[in-house]
Formats: structure tokens, C-alpha cells, sequence
């Protein structure tokens, strides 16, 4: 049987799927990870389409993927990825690989206006084709993978090219080249960093910030524990016990595994897994003299009612001017955007620019909004005996 793919796992098949990938000017690029099943994810799969070719390349069988970079960083070779974000990551800080140039085809679809961007809707929209997406939460670590896995992960780039002809085709109509163009180089530009744990993670979870101090010192050695055995058992935090549980523990404090049983009723529960671990940290957090994070003071003074105005007179016409262009508010400028600009004068377009609030493609489209009319005399200002305002 002719597979539509060929799985590289031996050196010489990746360098023989190189050589002919450098001979493409179009490829289409997807990663598939094990974030859902272990502590550090890695890159498991990487799929690579050019020419009606389609590889994937195994980094765990493989003695090496480092020759991909020769790949990456050709500047003759256009790299399509649909929301790479995580790809771009991935491929990052697992080899040090840098994409350049790059398309993404979420931007692109969320530049025409498209509101289901999803590569199984693209794919359904421009190609009628329903994409099977029943391995999206494989583990994709394990070996060997199964052909109905694989089948899946190269259909993954065997779209991209032809959804770039498309959706370029759509973005030059809709004079949305330049902002394309602007997006996709910030995004080959910017610098990935991933941000270690810290104990007052324990504030990003829903509800925390509403506990007593107690409950909160409570919560912080709970997540403390949780990463912990994360780490021990090398699964995802959230697949050791959920945040919502932590946050009901600290507000229940309980003491032993009756107390346990009286708040988790459910036998299944997760927490039973491991009830000695939070146990203890229920008393060490209790026990804790340790201080909690200070508040973060808010930059800046609040605004005046003349700047509130100002905000909601920007927000009323960003959002009709979304719906004039047929795009998703955000799309036109950021709320968050938005409430700085309320609160800045500018007084021409130099000092817009250089306040690096807005993209380039920003400022050519809408930065006349920020910029104050010059005011002219009216008739009531001239003085009718001299004819001088």
C-alpha cells in the first residue's frame, strides 16, 4: 500500500526529504506535542508538506531533526502555519529553530473578517473537505503511533499551501496585504519566553483573590504541592488535580481524610489519589507565616471623566468601524489599546508612531482618529470693528 506520507525515522530519509522540501518556494508546517500527558511537553511530531509531498519527521526516533534548520531559516522558502503561536514555540525551545518568512493562516482568515477560523472550517470552507479531528488529544509520545495518528498529522499541513493561495487572494482584495505582512514578521520576530512557576500562581485561579488571608496561604501551599507531584509523575498539573478543587480545599480546610470524604463525596475524585499530600500541605499552609504578594498598585491615576468620555467615544467608533469592515472589533484596535489612547494626547502622527501603541498598519488606517482637528476662529471670534480674531 502507497501511503499519501512518508514517516521519516532514519537520517537518510531525512536528509533525501530535505533536499527536495529546499527545492520548494511554498511549505506548509504543524507540530504535535504531549502537553496533555507529561510535566515538560516536547515536540513529538513535525510535519512538513512542499510540492504534493508530505514528510513527518519523528524527533524521538530520529538522531537528529537539527538539518531542518537549513529548512527554516531559507528566506526563499515561504512557511505556512495555521495559529502558530505554539508551533513557533515549540520548535523554539525544543531545538532552536527560528521560522522565517512565515504566513499564518488564522491572521489571515481573521483579517478578511472570517468569524469560524479553525483549520477544519478553513479546510471545509475553501476545499469542502470535513477534517477528522478525532486525534486531536492523542498522545503523541508514544510508539509506535498508530496509522489512523499518522493519517491525521499529515492532513494537518496538507491544506496550508493552497489555503495561503486563497486567503492571500481574499487579503489583497480586502487592501489587507500590509497588515498581513506587519503581523506575520512580528510574529517570526518575537522572543518566546516561558515564564517558571512561582507559588503566587496561586492568584491566577478563579476565586482566589476572594479568600480570607488563611484560606489564601492555604491555596498557595496547595498549588506548591500540586506542582510537586507534578513533577514526580511527570503529568500535567491540572491532570494531577484540578485548580477548582485546590480552591475548595483551602476554603474548607480539611483535616483528615473523613473531612476529605465529607467535601469530595465522589470515590473517583482525584484528590484521593494522593490525600496525604494534601493533607499535610492543608497544615503547612495553615502553619505558614509567610506573607502573601502585596497588591500590585495601579499604574497610573484614574481617569478623568473627560478621558472616560474620550474611551467611549474611541470604543463606539471602533466597533462601528469593525462592523463597517466586517471584522472582529479586536481586529481593528484592542480594547486594551484603546483605554491608553484615551488617556495620551498626541499631536501629530510622529508621536503616535513612536509611542509603539499601535501596529504600523494601525496608524496608516486609523491614526487621523488619535490626531486633535486643528481648530479655526468662527465668525463670532472676530472682532467686527477691527476685523482681527
Amino acid at each position: 500500500m502507497i501511503l499519501p506520507y512518508k514517516y521519516i525515522s532514519h537520517p537518510e530519509d531525512r536528509d533525501e526529504a530535505i533536499s527536495h522540501l529546499l527545492s520548494c518556494s511554498i511549505i506548509g508546517v504543524d507540530v504535535e506535542g504531549d502537553s496533555l500527558y507529561h510535566y515538560q511537553d516536547k515536540v513529538c511530531l513535525i510535519q512538513i508538506s512542499g510540492n504534493d509531498r508530505h514528510y513527518i519527521f519523528d524527533p524521538l526516533l530520529l538522531d537528529t531533526v537539527a538539518p531542518l534548520s537549513s529548512l527554516f531559516k531559507n528566506e526563499k522558502i515561504l512557511k505556512v502555519l495555521h495559529g502558530s503561536e505554539y508551533d513557533l514555540i515549540s520548535l523554539r525551545r525544543g531545538f532552536g529553530f527560528t521560522l522565517t518568512p512565515l504566513f499564518d493562516t488564522v491572521l489571515a482568515a481573521r483579517a478578511i473578517g472570517m468569524k469560524l477560523f479553525s483549520l477544519q472550517n478553513l479546510v471545509a470552507h475553501y476545499f469542502n473537505i470535513q477534517l477528522e479531528k478525532g486525534h486531536q488529544k492523542a498522545d503523541w509520545s508514544k510508539r509506535p503511533i498508530p496509522a489512523g495518528q499518522l493519517e491525521y498529522a499529515y492532513k494537518d499541513t496538507l491544506y496550508l499551501s493552497g489555503l495561503y493561495e486563497r486567503l492571500m487572494l481574499e487579503v489583497k482584495q480586502k487592501g489587507r496585504l500590509d497588515q498581513i505582512k506587519e503581523e506575520c514578521l512580528l510574529l517570526q520576530e518575537k522572543v518566546w519566553e516561558e515564564k517558571p512557576f512561582s507559588p503566587d500562581n496561586y492568584l491566577k485561579i478563579k476565586g482566589a483573590k476572594d479568600l480570607l488571608v488563611d484560606s489564601q496561604k492555604i491555596l498557595r501551599e496547595l498549588l506548591m504541592t500540586r506542582e510537586e507531584v507534578a513533577k514526580q509523575l511527570d503529568r500535567p498539573p491540572f491532570k494531577v488535580i484540578s485548580s477548582e478543587d485546590l480552591l475548595l480545599m483551602a476554603k474548607e480546610k480539611p483535616r483528615s481524610l473523613e473531612d476529605l470524604k465529607k467535601i469530595f463525596q465522589k470515590p473517583t475524585a482525584s484528590v484521593y489519589r494522593n490525600p496525604v499530600h494534601w493533607l499535610k500541605a492543608v497544615s503547612k499552609g495553615e502553619r505558614s507565616e509567610e506573607p502573601l504578594p502585596a497588591k500590585p498598585k495601579k499604574k497610573g491615576t484614574p481617569p478623568t471623566l473627560e478621558q472616560e468620555k474620550r474611551f467611549l467615544e474611541l470604543k463606539k467608533w471602533r466597533d462601528a468601524r469593525a462592523i463597517e469592515e466586517d471584522v472582529e472589533s479586536s481586529m481593528v484596535i484592542s480594547t486594551d489599546t484603546l483605554r491608553v489612547l484615551s488617556v495620551r494626547d498626541f499631536q501629530n502622527m510622529d508621536q503616535l508612531s513612536e509611542s509603539g501603541l499601535l501596529r504600523q498598519w494601525q496608524i496608516r488606517r486609523y491614526g487621523q482618529q488619535f490626531i486633535p482637528k486643528p481648530s479655526y476662529p468662527t465668525c463670532e471670534s472676530i472682532d467686527p470693528k477691527t476685523g482681527k480674531y
